[in-house]
């Protein structure tokens, strides 16, 4: 019978695998490795890669700090210490990898509807959660916080995109110190 220590440590070993060499060419025997797992067990625990892909990217944005953005602080500070909260599980995974969401959306979202899928339901749900923030932090802007908060998502993956390409985290720290305050005194 599997059990979720297993689980717990396969699905640990995706994130890992997935967020430093990709989707296609992460195999189920790299994950064993990584996991301490059989490999032969695998499939004991999910029905599919794609579906272990989904659980992968669910506990990822588990981790995300979406919680923040609906907390009781102002909601300025939410916004602010959500995406602080992302760049320090940037700099614990490893700044050179990005966000796994970004990764699966560059590399299989354009081939594969399921993964597409929960990548877009991901992005909607982080988009929401932040117009919100920004609705309540500007009520007399309310009309333009979705527009403002795809804005913000799209240019945080682009500074963690151009952070991998140059292997310096300065695009970061400059959506931090900028984009951020453009966005929000708009």
């Amino acid at each position: 019978m599997p059990d979720s220590a297993t689980k717990a440590a396969w699905l640990d070993a995706g994130a890992v695998e997935f967020q430093q060499r990709g989707y296609n060419a992460t195999g189920i025997a790299a994950l064993a490795a990584r996991s301490g797992a059989l490999k032969g067990s695998f499939y004991n625990y999910f029905p599919s890669k794609e579906a272990f892909a989904l659980e992968v990217i669910a506990g990822y944005c588990g981790a995300a700090g979406l919680e923040i953005l609906a907390g009781d602080a102002p909601p300025d500070e939410r916004i602010r210490a959500h995406f602080e909260h992302l760049r320090r599980e940037l700099r614990r995974r490893g700044d050179a990898f990005g966000c796994l969401l970004g990764n699966f959306a560059g590399e299989v979202a354009a081939d594969n509807p399921v993964i597409r899928g929960a990548i877009e339901a991901a992005f909607d749900g982080w988009a929401g959660l932040l117009a919100d923030a920004i609705a309540e932090a500007q009520p007399d802007h309310a009309d333009s916080a979705g527009p403002r908060a795809q804005l913000l998502i799209d240019a945080w993956e682009g500074a963690l995109l151009r952070a991998k390409v140059t292997a310096d985290p300065a695009p970061v720290e400059a959506f931090l110190a900028s984009t951020l305050t453009l966005v929000l005194d708009a």
